[in-house]
């Protein structure tokens, strides 16, 4: 069985109808059966860490970034915590190589953050940010992505 996690669009300033996080079972036959929905607003972005065992996601729209344990037995999440980084509007996360931050980057504000990974897989605040010269929380940026 594999396990796909599908985060959405949930705010009306969007016109959107998604409800949430949600998580999907899926056969050998490419059957996807949902077994989770997390009431989360706009988790527009979702990555893992390199374990497999906790799941990140931002907050498109806001400025938060979530961390949930991933059940090992069927792929349901349970949230650990949720911070805040500088710069609406968090776009992409990822977790470097040696499983200890996760990078988030902004698209309004035109930042990126590096996030320390807790012990139980919770994010601290951030620890470094950086944000592009001349860029507000108004202003839409290019900073999309921050691959390691």
């Amino acid at each position: 069985m594999r396990i796909a996690y599908v985060g959405c669009r949930t705010t009306r300033e969007r016109n959107a109808r998604g409800k949430g996080l949600k998580v999907y079972a899926i056969d050998r036959q490419g059957t996807w059966q949902q077994i989770q929905l997390l009431d989360e607003e706009n988790p527009s972005y979702q990555c893992l860490d390199c374990t497999g065992r906790y799941l990140y996601s931002v907050h498109g729209d806001g400025y938060g970034v979530s961390a949930y344990a991933v059940n090992r037995t069927d792929g349901s999440l349970q949230r650990i915590n949720r911070v805040k980084v500088e710069g609406r509007n968090p776009v992409f996360a990822s977790v470097d190589l040696q499983n200890r931050h996760v990078f988030v980057a902004t698209l309004q504000g035109g930042s990126v953050h590096v996030l320390p990974r807790r012990g139980d897989g919770g994010l601290e605040t951030p620890a470094h940010s950086y944000r592009a010269p001349g860029k507000s929380d108004d202003a839409v940026s290019h900073i999309h992505q921050c691959l390691l």
